[in-house]
């Protein structure tokens, strides 16, 4: 690493230098702290201090040189050497996630269209599907990450064997249990964390990231659980938090932009349908700003209805309404049929990338 040797002179030096001398710091240029620890904890005089194995020194060498560009190109190549396997986990263990979301989406629609002035029905039935998609979005999340984890564990131990969904299944159903339990309650706290604010998000679902791995892998749960993956988080404290952010930010961004770009496209197809409208009854408007009137009413079952009044070249007023839930509820719709596979796809890599750190992790101590 550095192009010297600890010690240096004739044999008689060099001997004195390491029996009793400690060596000189390591100085080398873009070598990480932790990597240098490693190598002079190994000339260390004192046995405990030193690994206890060569296999030892090897794991902490892979682990402490592994960056987060390392762990995206490895998560990367499994992910993709497997797709197909993954791909197919994580629609096994989503299918209840997707009924539920595409039953609220059913749900909003149908409100939407119906002129009932039910409004408390309206929100608690849409407040219990939110709770009941939340909790059954954990359980797969949870049950998703431990039967991942469990794969990658045998990918790495055994390159050429087959990957087992069966295998994989049988070992979660042992944990089911323990995992959604825990899983659950990290989630509420990271859920809270992000309602507070974002950084506190970022960094709570940090710590608790290989809640999931542990209580699969090694059988811990509850409080040992969270200690475990406290512990675990503490050994790569960057690169857990540069995860949570990525695991964070680009969902949200790519859901942004899907929503947005959705909005447009409907906005521009009313936008071209009035036009289309007003020439089929030979009405030439030019809508001047000055002369638009907005004006919001609460129709039928509490439905916000926008009425548009603009003034034509001839000063003829067009009216123009526009039922917000329904639009609202047809955007939900389009963007849970775009959103929902796209999630899908995004799940089932964070997970691989998810074990493959869990296993860094334990190289690491």
């Amino acid at each position: 690493l550095s192009g010297n040797l600890p010690f240096g002179g004739d044999y008689v030096e060099v001997m004195n230098g390491h029996k009793n001398e400690p060596p000189p710091p390591l100085q080398a240029r873009k070598v990480p702290k932790k990597l240098k620890g490693i190598v002079m904890s190994s000339l260390s005089k004192e046995i405990e201090e030193r690994p206890e194995s060569a296999e030892a020194l090897a794991s902490k060498l892979r682990s402490n040189s592994e960056g987060l560009g390392v762990l995206l190109r490895r998560a990367i190549v499994m992910y993709g050497e497997h797709l197909p396997k993954f791909l197919l986990l994580t629609l096994i263990c989503f299918v209840p996630v997707i009924l539920l979301t595409f039953l609220r989406v059913g749900l909003s629609i149908w409100f939407a269209s119906t002129a009932t002035e039910d409004e408390l029905s309206k929100v608690l039935v849409s407040a219990g599907m939110g709770i009941l998609t939340f909790f059954v979005q954990t359980i797969a999340v949870a049950c998703l990450i431990g039967m991942t984890t469990w794969i990658v564990g045998r990918v790495l131990a055994f390159p050429l064997r087959p990957i087992s969904l069966r295998s994989a299944l049988r070992e979660v159903k042992k944990r089911w249990k323990p995992l959604a339990l825990t899983v659950s309650v990290s989630s509420l706290l990271v859920l809270v964390s992000y309602a507070a604010c974002i950084l506190p998000g970022i960094w709570l679902g940090a710590r608790y990231m290989m809640i999931a791995p542990t209580v699969m892998m090694e059988g811990l749960s509850g409080r040992a659980a969270f200690r475990r993956s406290v512990g675990l988080y503490r050994r790569a404290v960057r690169t857990m938090i540069g995860v949570s952010a990525l695991n964070f930010l680009v969902p949200v961004i790519l859901a942004i932009v899907i929503s947005f770009s959705i909005g447009s496209i409907i906005q521009n197809i009313e936008r071209a349908r009035e036009i289309n409208r007003m020439k089929r009854e030979g009405v030439v408007a030019q809508p001047i700003e000055e002369n638009k009137d907005v004006n919001f009413k609460i129709g039928p079952g509490g439905n916000v209805t926008k009425q548009e009044t603009t003034k034509d070249k001839d000063g003829i007023v067009i009216k123009k309404n526009m039922t917000d839930s329904a639009t609202s509820a047809v955007k939900e719709a389009i963007f849970e049929h775009v959103w929902t596979p796209i999630a899908l796809l995004i799940m089932s890599f964070v997970v691989v990338l998810t074990a493959l750190i869990y296993f860094k992790l334990r190289q690491a101590g």
